[in-house]
């Protein structure tokens, strides 16, 4: 699996090691999505480049396009998992290593300076400003069968941006808060969800 921006806008692609074959998995026509690392991108349109993730047992691979997640299969069938809230923006995904659960973590829009495109790198301000107007960020699991969201766990005054599901339980994320208020100190963070 890959990114392109082959057809003028940014999208995912399969790559078949052994024949060379190529084929397009999402069919994105809006630029960057607004997200994290990628913050000049367009406030809840466009591909969101830090989403794509990749269950390797199954070949599917989830990814976020404007509000939407999706889902596309190895023999190139695309569904609608969910729809994400008005108001947040995202960050890295993870599915776990079962293929059942896809974890999204968003931020209160206001994190990023709402709905405007932002022109630089905004990042040494956000955590000051999530303390400061008592923002949260979210840990949302979403059920990969059918899309339905098992947990929507705030993580106050945080600024959440990557996650991952322990190899061995699914029902452990691994997050992190970015920017903390001394570099280093409890960044990292486990999150059980039973």
């Amino acid at each position: 699996m890959f990114l392109s921006d082959r057809t003028g806008d940014p999208n995912l692609f399969m790559r078949d090691l052994s024949s060379g074959r190529e084929w397009q998995l999402s069919d994105n026509r809006d630029r960057i999505l607004k997200s994290y690392v990628y913050f000049t991108g367009s406030p809840y349109r466009g591909l969101g480049m830090a989403s794509p993730t990749l269950d390797a047992e199954s070949g599917t691979v989830y990814y976020i396009q404007g509000r939407e997640i999706h889902l596309t299969r190895p023999g190139g069938e695309r569904q609608l998992l969910a729809t994400l809230p008005e108001g947040q923006m995202t960050a890295y995904t993870h599915v776990s290593v079962d293929g059942t659960r896809l974890c999204v973590p968003t931020v209160d829009a206001r994190a990023l300076d709402g709905d405007h495109r932002l022109r630089g790198h905004p990042t040494y301000g956000v955590a000051r400003r999530m303390r400061r107007e008592n923002l949260c960020s979210y840990l949302r699991v979403y059920r990969t069968s059918d899309g339905s969201e098992l947990a929507c766990e705030p993580v106050p005054q945080a600024w959440v941006t990557h996650v991952q599901f322990s190899p061995v339980n699914p029902d452990w994320i691994l997050y992190n808060h970015e920017w903390g208020r001394q570099a280093g100190v409890r960044r990292m963070w486990l999150w059980d969800g039973r």
